[in-house]
């Protein structure tokens, strides 16, 4: 487990656990994971009805109320995308208004599945003990507190980037993103990231294809005392890369999470 990198002139060290690691070049591909509403019964009830991702469990709630928790386009896309399940997908949402693309909320609002509680908050995931049977909601206008039936929730609330260890790098930004160039660069030479370890708004400027690798190769060949110092990759089991082909694949490359 990778607890920090430093930086030797031109090498990057990578202490973990017990061990350091020395490498010209590092690509980081920790990707980011689900911010939590942290309310009573979220931890409890997480895959026994409580969920993050409606495309891995959406299927399991044929026919069953479902709740949604959130007002961007994550929450509204895959509010509209569970209906295809659910009986009814109710939107819960702490303003008065989503923040979601206007297409996305036309098509959420012309979907007869869909109806929403605005200015509304969750309290609590109540349950029986082995799976969710409700949502306690609170009005933050009114401050009335209402339980509603629900046999699944999705929380859709933002992103977190798995970025501590890179932090005194200073290549992150205030809230722990990876600031990058087009060609995922960060500001120290030879530190790459994969481009899910971006923010939503940098993503929409990267491009698809694995930049990182083709640059990273690039830069290595012009390096001849590269041997047995390759590429280190950092990743997480949120943001696996493998499959993917590495055009430097002929120099060492020690891959492990954090």
């Amino acid at each position: 487990q990778v607890s920090k990198i430093e930086l030797e002139g031109d090498l990057k060290v990578i202490t973990a656990g017990k061990k350091t690691y020395y490498a010209y070049a590092v690509v980081i591909a920790t990707g980011s994971y689900h911010r939590k509403l942290e309310v009573p019964g979220e931890e409890e009830y997480a895959g026994r009805g409580v969920s993050y991702c409606a495309v891995c469990d959406g299927a399991f709630f044929k026919d069953k109320k479902i709740f949604v928790i959130g007002g961007g386009d994550s929450a509204v896309e895959e509010g509209t995308y569970l209906t295809q399940f659910g009986k009814s997908v109710t939107i819960v949402h702490r303003r008065d208004q989503l923040r979601a693309q206007k297409v996305l909320q036309d098509r959420a609002f012309a979907n007869e599945k869909i109806d929403f509680l605005w200015n509304s908050v969750v309290e609590e995931f109540v349950g029986d003990g082995s799976k969710i049977t409700g949502v306690r909601v609170k009005n933050v206008n009114t401050g009335e507190v209402t339980t509603h039936d629900a046999d699944g929730v999705f929380i859709y609330v933002g992103l977190l980037p798995v970025s501590d260890p890179f932090k005194d790098l200073n290549i992150t930004d205030a809230e722990g993103w990876i600031v990058t160039n087009e060609q995922m660069e960060t500001s120290i030479t030879v530190i790459f990231k994969k481009h899910y370890v971006k923010s939503q708004q940098q993503l929409e400027m990267a491009d698809k294809q694995d930049i990182w690798s083709i640059i990273t190769w690039k830069k290595l060949k012009k390096n001849n005392n590269i041997h047995g110092k390759g590429p280190i990759i950092i990743y997480s089991m949120i943001g696996p890369f493998f499959g993917k082909r590495i055009p430097f694949i002929k120099y060492k490359i020690v891959c492990f999470s954090i």
